[in-house]
């Protein structure tokens, strides 16, 4: 994985990581937007505000989960191994550009 990550272009990898990890925190902001959702219609709130948001979380949460998968494809990324292959590699190379 590291042979293949060297011969990739060494400006994107960085992007794409912090992307990957962006993606992985709007998912689980959307899953929280949507379990509020469902708090809101069980305490006999709203179902506009509850349905709402239900549907806005759930939005959300599928559009950066098939946005992250796509990095992953993008970047051949099938284990978790290749996964934190690719982090360390990425931030080899933040921390190359920052000096």
């Amino acid at each position: 994985m590291k042979k293949e990550l060297s011969n990739t272009n060494p400006h994107n990898s960085p992007k794409d990581a912090i992307q990957l990890i962006q993606s992985g925190f709007v998912m689980i902001i959307g899953l929280l937007v949507a379990v509020i959702g469902l708090i809101v219609l069980l305490n006999n709130g709203s179902p506009i505000w509850g349905y709402g948001l239900i549907i806005t979380g759930a939005i959300l949460a599928c559009f950066f989960a098939f946005y992250a998968d796509y990095l992953k494809r993008k970047n051949k990324i099938k284990t978790y191994k290749e996964l934190t292959d690719f982090y360390d590699y990425s931030m080899k190379l933040l921390t190359k550009e920052n000096h």
